[in-house]
């Protein structure tokens, strides 16, 4: 099951609750009740399994081999959406796939593609069929921009098939999606370890362990070691960097893809391999390590407040680490990174702060913000019988105003009074 969404049907004057349940590509595919049990009509019998062969014409739920006739009246659906959440037009045999009609029959539109998404796949120039002829792989939500369900492996398959076409097909789009995740999950554990942007020698190590692990990648794949090792290592060096002394472009995510992006690939041509193989690793570097490891902007502090509480807890739920955002003035909130965060203490200083005319400000992709006050997560709320941790009222003392502590049962505006070491609660508010 891959989603679960509602809708309400009345039949024979009878409010019914149905939930829909869908398969990998976003198909409906079965109907049930609010305890769960797949809808069964009292004449129409099994009504809540819903099937479709590759093409999405609908076929019988228990025998796929044979095809569901056409019914002007559809009789035989609940509702008509099926195929990947599309309408099916049942007087005709059609779908309804919103920018053009799709013939499931035939396999293909009544209408040519006004877009050729992928130029060097041959299928993209075939601009009747449905999805490069691979419905298995991709889904076409418009009718007219087909949507990888592997979107990593349509991104490396993009960058080295611009060398290679025709010849660049599916075996490729395979081995281009395992390089691609094996090379973001290694950024991204690596980014996990390094943190953000610190001494030179933490640069260094975090450049030599993507060196290491992008040539690994290239020699397992089939390329050439140094190469990938080259790219890789460039990249890194490139984006700390930047980052480092860029500001504020390096704060963006352009200039960061753009600036390690360019140095992966010049790192590649200088060893003798592609420039557009050695970007496409600049860019997952760039994207999986760097930029993973910045901070997120939520323009409503309620969404802010509700990731800021998710990032404490592992998958389980549990309390792991306590996480920092900093309130803007303007009503908005900045998560900040967790990775070197501990149960303990969250770390405040990803981004550069700064004071003018006596107001605290935040830089954030270029931007500087006023910051209203601090909030980090709270395993508890200990410090009230405690006292306040010596980070936290150095963050009241800095800021020189109350912040805010999350709990998971309230947030808590807290101040303190330094003359008489006494903690002061303001306000606390239920969450």
């Amino acid at each position: 099951m891959k989603r679960i969404n509602y809708t309400y049907k009345t039949v024979e004057r009878t409010g019914t609750m149905y939930y829909i349940h869908q398969d990998r590509l976003g198909n409906y595919d079965v109907l049930t009740n609010d305890t769960g049990v797949v809808i069964v009509h009292p004449t129409k019998g099994v009504v809540g399994r819903l099937a479709y062969d590759v093409w999405g014409n609908r076929v019988l739920w228990n025998d796929w081999t044979q095809r569901i006739g056409y019914d002007s009246e559809d009789t035989t659906h609940i509702f008509r959406r099926g195929f990947t959440q599309h309408e099916h037009l049942e007087s005709h045999g059609t779908i309804n796939m919103n920018g053009r009609m799709y013939d499931p029959n035939t396999a293909s539109f009544f209408s040519p593609d006004p877009f050729v998404q992928a130029p060097f796949n041959t299928q993209s120039f075939n601009r009747y069929s449905y999805c490069l002829n691979n419905p298995l792989m991709y889904t076409d939500p418009s009718g007219e921009i087909f949507i990888p369900a592997l979107m990593a492996g349509f991104w490396s398959w993009s960058f080295n098939g611009a060398h290679t076409a025709p010849n660049y097909g599916v075996e490729n789009f395979v081995s281009g999606f395992a390089t691609t995740a094996l090379s973001a999950g290694f950024a991204s554990g690596i980014g996990s370890i390094f943190g953000k942007t610190g001494s030179v020698w933490n640069e260094i190590g975090r450049a030599g362990a993507h060196a290491l692990s992008n040539g690994t990648i290239s020699a397992v794949s089939g390329g050439d070691f140094w190469q990938g090792f080259a790219s890789g290592g460039l990249s890194s060096l490139a984006g700390s960097t930047f980052d480092a002394w860029g500001k504020p472009f390096s704060q963006s995510a352009l200039g960061m893809y753009a600036f390690s992006g360019a140095a992966g690939g010049v790192g590649s041509w200088a060893t003798g391999g592609n420039f557009w193989e050695g970007a496409a690793k600049g860019l997952i570097v760039a994207g999986f390590n760097h930029l993973r490891h910045q901070a997120e902007k939520f323009n409503s502090k309620i969404e802010g407040y509700k990731a800021l509480w998710e990032a404490s807890l592992d998958e389980n739920g549990n309390f792991v680490r306590e996480t920092a955002g900093w309130e803007l003035k303007n009503g908005k909130l900045l998560l900040l990174p967790n990775d070197k965060n501990t149960a303990t203490e969250a770390k405040i200083d990803a981004l550069p702060t700064y004071k003018k005319g006596g107001k605290p400000y935040v830089r954030f992709n270029g931007k500087s913000y006023e910051i209203s006050t601090s909030i980090h997560t709270h395993k508890s709320a200990d410090f009230i019988k405690y006292g306040l941790s010596l980070g936290d009222r150095a963050m009241i003392q800095g800021l020189n105003r109350p912040i805010n502590i999350m709990t998971p049962s309230s947030i808590y505006n807290v101040n303190y009074n330094f003359t008489n070491n006494r903690l002061i609660i303001l306000n606390t508010i239920p969450r």
